[in-house]
C-alpha cells in the first residue's frame, strides 16, 4: 500500500522504513538466517558487501549527519544560554532554574548522542560467533550482519545515519534518551521563543529578527525530531 509522504506517516511499519532507509542509504542491514551462510562467507574470505558512498564534491556526505547535530546542539545551546538566558532574566528577574534546565537538557542530550555514535552497539562476543561459525550455536533472534561491522549485532534495530552508528542491544537506551532530549530541546525552545516574541514585541526591528530566525529553527528542530523519535 501507498502512504503519504508527510512528516509523520501513519501505519507505517518497520520494514517500510528499513525499505526507504536502504533506498536512501544502500543496503545497511544483511539479515543472518542461519549459521551456515556466514560460516560460508567468512570461509570464503569475503569482505563485507560494497556500499555505495555519496559524496558531495567528491567528499563523503556521511560525516556530514553527525557533523550537522552536534554543531546544531552546541550553537542552539550557546545561544539559549546567552541571548535567551539574558532577555528572560529581564522578564522574569531570574534565570537560575531556566539554566540549570537548559544546562542539564544540552548536556545529556549531547552526551547520549556522543555515547550512540561512539560505543559498540552491542555485538556478538568473539567466543559466540566462533561457536555460530562451528554451527554450534544459531544466530539468535533479532540479531542482523550489517555492513559496518563484521560480526552480527544483537537486538538490531536500525542504522542511524545522524550518528553514524547502529542502533542495537547496547546503545539503543542511550539513542532513545538522545531522541527524548531532542524532542524537549525543540519544543521547549519553541515556548521560550514564543515567549519572548511577545513580551519583545516593542523592542526594535533587528532584535525581534533575531527571535523570529531562532523560532523558525526551534520548530523545525522539533518538527524534525519528533519525526525521529
Amino acid at each position: 500500500p501507498e502512504h503519504g509522504h508527510g512528516f509523520l506517516q501513519v501505519g507505517r511499519t518497520r520494514s517500510d522504513a528499513m525499505d526507504s532507509l536502504v533506498h536512501e542509504e544502500g543496503p545497511i542491514g544483511v539479515s543472518v538466517s542461519h549459521s551456515t551462510s556466514v560460516a560460508e562467507d567468512e570461509s570464503a574470505g569475503e569482505e563485507p558487501p560494497e556500499v555505495e558512498i555519496r559524496t558531495i564534491c567528491g567528499i563523503d556526505e556521511r560525516p556530514f549527519f553527525p557533523f550537522a547535530l552536534f554543531g546544531s546542539l552546541s550553537l542552539g545551546a550557546m545561544c539559549m544560554m546567552t541571548e535567551q538566558r539574558s532577555w528572560v532574566d529581564e522578564m522574569l528577574g531570574g534565570s537560575s532554574s531556566f539554566c540549570v534546565i537548559f544546562g542539564c537538557l544540552y548536556v545529556s542530550t549531547l552526551a547520549c548522542t556522543a555515547y550512540t555514535g561512539l560505543s559498540n552497539p552491542g555485538l556478538m562476543t568473539r567466543e559466540d560467533y566462533l561457536r555460530m561459525q562451528a554451527g554450534q550455536m544459531e544466530l539468535p533472534k533479532r540479531a542482523h550482519k550489517t555492513w559496518l561491522y563484521r560480526r552480527p549485532v544483537l537486538r538490531f534495530d536500525h542504522y542511524c545515519r545522524w550518528v553514524t552508528n547502529v542502533i542495537g542491544l547496547h546503545n539503543h537506551r542511550e539513542f532513545m534518551l538522545m531522541c527524548a532530549g531532542l524532542v524537549c530541546i525543540g519544543c521547549l525552545g519553541c515556548l521560550v521563543d514564543a515567549t519572548l516574541v511577545l513580551y519583545c514585541f516593542s523592542q526594535g526591528y533587528f532584535f525581534r529578527l533575531l527571535i523570529y530566525a531562532h523560532l523558525a529553527y526551534s520548530v523545525y528542530f522539533a518538527r524534525y525530531a519528533l519525526e525521529i523519535f
